[in-house]
């Protein structure tokens, strides 16, 4: 039995409340590196990739290198990589800390802080460009005659394409500020 014109608007409406809502969330973002607001936003990040890292790799010290290692030069070995994950997380978060620090001082804080806003401005409006076609194509994908809720599909779909946005935008954004090359003249 195929779905009602009516449901078919219902599904498109809450299709385009889920894109609003995302919208409002990465805006806020957008904003706040736009007004220089958010001053410790690269610290929190970066704790946030590497510990996505080591939830993801561990006990894999191998492949936990060289995501570190493709992200900053890290002078971490993968045998400093192994036992426990919690003591594996706290070498990690306490080496980002320090290679960013080392970032920072490298740059100057002027220099630093300007770098991390225009990066995550960037970063932030390409990642959302191709979030934004995601979603537009899932919309499309989930609202054929398949008699389960394409509302439900489509939350759980767009939920994991927003989670996925963000790391997007978190892990490039880091990869951009640690390898970016910046000659003042």
């Amino acid at each position: 039995m195929g779905r009602s014109l009516r449901q078919w608007v219902a599904d498109m409406l809450e299709f385009t409340d889920v894109r609003r809502r995302h919208r409002a969330a990465i805006y806020a973002s957008r904003r706040a590196f736009l007004a220089g607001q958010d001053d410790d936003w690269a610290g929190r990040t970066l704790a946030s990739v590497v510990g996505g890292y080591v939830a993801a790799r561990h006990p894999d010290a191998r492949a936990l290198h060289k995501d570190l290692d493709d992200l900053y030069s890290t002078p971490l070995t993968a045998d400093d990589l192994t036992g426990d994950r919690a003591q594996v997380l706290a070498r990690v978060h306490a080496d980002a800390r320090a290679a960013l620090a080392r970032r920072r001082s490298d740059l100057g804080d002027e220099v630093a802080a300007e770098l991390t806003r225009r990066v995550a401005i960037v970063v932030t409006d390409r990642v959302w460009r191709e979030h934004l076609i995601a979603l537009e194509y899932l919309s499309y994908w989930l609202t054929g005659d398949d008699p389960q809720s394409p509302r439900a599909r489509y939350h759980q779909r767009a939920a994991a394409l927003y989670d996925a946005t963000v790391r997007e935008i978190h892990e490039s954004a880091m990869g951009y500020l640690f390898k970016l090359d910046v000659t003042v003249l």
